[in-house]
């Protein structure tokens, strides 16, 4: 095969794959075939690398080798003989070259689709109001600590919250109102789950938090601090000045042997509802060793106008704190 059409030959294929590549970002696909396209772009990246540091290798290789050769000792019969191969290894190392150069770009073009492409599985999956998971990442993460619990024992807890009086909000103050709302409940879910945890809006003014969990007690103690935390802060009512406070009434279900997800979120369901009906702005909690978790409710009937946050409420009785996760 001459020179010239053995690196056409190598570089035709990474310009094939950069069409491809293209071809698939421009479509929506589900997300194991996301993932697959960029698994596939690493591997490629991977491939790239390696053949361009071989191509640079050959490279000095045949360099050495026509130091070798120019420097022969040649009878004048075989001076013509190595002015032709001093010709073909210059010329090889050219192609080499320029081989080198589209290497250079594909990596480059490769590298950038699959930058381009995480970005928009990361869009796909963050709710654009709150800047947190959205419900579709939510199914996929929940899917995944289950399975990680079922597997290898990693217990946790699934947490739903939800916004008080979300409604009035809404209705006194306007959707804009709702929304500072929402975004500031982001931000402080954020602000506590950190990387270990997963937060997600699950729609409207719920939200749900996946926390990981080595000691029960604290896992609830960081549930109470956000909403602690949530109660404490208020937000731009409107244009005209007024703030509003909020609080959050939450239930949490630690995960049992031989939950699904069904079972496991309507126990957490469950105990959101049990908060509403008990008085809001408060927490409660059902696990196995704990099917009866202590609730203090919070005497606010309509959340408060007011620059003051209102005073924080305790949300369990010393009894919740006892038991521990169970053994596996």
């Amino acid at each position: 095969m001459p020179l010239q059409s053995f690196a056409v030959y190598l570089a035709l294929p990474c310009t094939l794959l950069i069409f491809a590549i293209g071809y698939y970002l421009g479509r929506t696909r589900v997300r194991h075939e996301r993932e697959a396209v960029l698994n596939a772009l690493a591997s490629m990246l991977k491939s790239a690398d390696q053949l361009s540091h071989d191509v640079g290798s050959h490279n000095t290789e045949l360099a050495d080798m026509g130091k070798s050769v120019e420097h022969l000792d040649v009878s004048v019969e075989m001076n013509q003989v190595q002015k032709v191969l001093l010709g073909h290894i210059k010329e090889v190392i050219s192609s080499n070259v320029k081989l080198e150069d589209d290497l250079t770009c594909a990596r480059y073009d490769l590298a950038k689709q699959a930058q381009e492409l995480d970005i928009t599985r990361a869009e796909a999956r963050t709710d654009e109001l709150s800047h947190v998971g959205n419900r579709k990442a939510f199914d996929e993460a929940f899917q995944y600590w289950l399975s990680k619990w079922s597997r290898k024992g990693e217990y946790f807890a699934l947490v739903i919250s939800d916004i008080d009086h979300f409604k009035w909000i809404n209705d006194t103050h306007g959707h804009a109102a709702g929304d500072r709302v929402v975004v500031g409940v982001g931000a402080i879910l954020r602000e506590f789950t950190g990387e270990t945890n997963f937060v997600a809006r699950y729609g409207g003014d719920e939200f749900v938090l996946l926390l990981a969990c080595k000691d029960r007690q604290a896992t609830i103690e960081l549930a109470i601090k956000i909403r602690e935390s949530a109660e404490q802060q208020n937000f731009s009512a409107a244009g005209d000045g007024g703030r509003v406070a909020i609080t959050l009434s939450t239930g949490m279900a630690f995960v049992r042997e031989g939950d699904t997800a069904e079972s496991l979120f309507r126990r957490a369901d469950a105990k959101l509802y049990a908060a509403k009906q008990a008085g809001r702005n408060c927490l409660r909690v059902d696990d196995e060793q704990t099917e009866n978790a202590a609730t203090i409710n919070d005497d606010t009937a309509e959340p408060p106008i007011s620059n003051i946050p209102p005073l924080p409420a305790s949300d369990l009785h010393p009894a919740d704190f006892q038991a521990g996760p169970p053994s596996r």
